[in-house]
């Protein structure tokens, strides 16, 4: 087989200080069969301009609108000439071999068509077990693997896939804007029949949230956000409804608004007036925009070929949020 040609494809919002150490380690790859593009969301930071004076190897593509990750990695896969494309996070870094690595399983397996890559911290340590949050529970939401058995999804800061199959699944649903996207393109491939493979010891090195809205641990509590919660919510009850069959949606559905009016109340019980009003809101989303996500879950279920009961074989039959409240309490948040 011919060395694949792979598009990395890098999304950019006002993320000047990661640009460096994250091209610089591009441009020293030794595979050099591949191309960059870099789609930015209307940075005010100076980031764009930079990357065409510095880089000028890499594509630059500026959108008109801030079309969030989901809306920028698809407009990045649609320009890419790459077979295979890879999603990478501006504030992460390669080393200088990972393509040459990359492109070794890519020849030796071509079955392979959508893939996470094995990640470390920023500073090259290893990640704590409970941060390899790349499994999924029954109700559609990640949950930690402790480093220990399959994958259920391929994480959007390291995902490789045929570009065949990306656009096959119309990419990214881009009205979930940031977070768990990921997660529901590999729902969506599993149903089409795919499978997620994880390539350990090929490594990508990143910064956590460096790039979005972080989630700030400290000790066993954490800080989070408003807005990081209406469109985690938004976007997991839209997943249910897209992917699941209608048998398991008349069960999983109740119980995830459940879920997410109790966490809006628990917010409420602890004084946070925003947290309360996020979950809901995403609530209110989901009813609102309920006829476009039935239309979206036409298309998804026409390409189904694989049964519910053999996709949840890969689920964790846990309930994660209750899992996140016991182990770190209430979440402060932020507006």
């Amino acid at each position: 087989m011919l060395k694949p040609f792979i598009s990395v494809i890098i999304t950019n919002k006002n993320a000047f200080k990661w640009l460096d150490k994250c091209l610089a380690s591009l441009e020293s790859q030794t595979y050099r069969n591949f191309e960059v593009l870099f789609v930015d969301n209307l940075s005010t930071d100076g980031s764009t301009e930079y990357v065409e004076k510095s880089f000028p190897w890499v594509q630059v593509i500026r959108n008109k609108i801030d079309l969030g990750f989901a809306g920028a990695n698809n407009i990045g896969v649609k320009r890419a000439k790459g077979v295979y494309v890879f999603l990478m996070n501006t504030d992460a870094f390669l080393e200088t071999d990972t393509l040459s690595k990359l492109a070794s399983v890519l020849i030796n397996n071509p079955e392979y068509h959508l893939m996470q890559l094995d990640e470390k911290k920023y500073d090259k340590t290893d990640l704590p077990d409970r941060y390899l949050i790349f499994s999924m529970d029954i109700f559609g939401y990640p949950v930690g693997t402790n480093g220990k058995g399959p994958i259920f999804y391929a994480d959007g800061a390291a995902l490789v896939a045929t570009r065949k199959l990306f656009m096959q699944l119309n990419g990214f649903d881009e009205d979930f804007y940031m977070y768990l996207e990921d997660m529901d393109l590999s729902w969506r491939a599993r149903i089409a029949g795919e499978k997620v493979y994880f390539l350990k010891n090929i490594y990508v090195y990143h910064s956590t949230g460096g790039t979005s809205v972080p989630t700030i641990m400290k000790g066993s509590s954490y800080t989070t956000t408003s807005s990081r919660r209406f469109h985690a919510q938004k976007n997991n009850l839209r997943s249910i409804i897209k992917n699941y069959s209608l048998a398991n949606i008349l069960w999983a559905l109740p119980i995830s608004l459940l879920l997410a009016s109790a966490e809006g109340f628990l917010y409420l019980w602890k004084g946070n007036l925003a947290g309360f009003i996020a979950l809901h809101k995403a609530i209110w989303w989901n009813i609102v925009h309920l006829s476009e996500t039935l239309k979206e879950r036409a298309y998804v279920q026409r390409l189904r070929r694989i049964h519910d009961s053999v996709i949840m074989k890969n689920m964790r039959y846990v309930i994660s949020k209750l899992g996140s409240i016991k182990h770190h309490g209430i979440p402060n948040m932020k507006i």
